[in-house]
């Protein structure tokens, strides 16, 4: 995803800001697999699905599917 996670936490724990930014679309590829499960488990069983991306690009506006 572009940041090593492990020495971006540890930074940020010691107060160093960094920026950790990723494209809404390799968000969406990285997590296709995750998503696709959902769905099926929304189909199967009826559970629901809280879409909390708007909040992550900016627009707090969660959708429940």
């Amino acid at each position: 995803m572009g940041f090593n996670t492990p020495k971006t936490t540890r930074a940020m724990v010691w107060g160093v800001h960094k920026e950790v930014t990723v494209r809404l679309a390799d968000y969406h590829a990285h997590n296709y697999f995750a998503w696709v499960a959902q769905y099926e488990a929304r189909k199967h069983c009826g559970v629901k699905i809280l879409d909390l991306t708007p909040f992550f690009v900016g627009t707090a506006s969660a959708t429940a599917f």
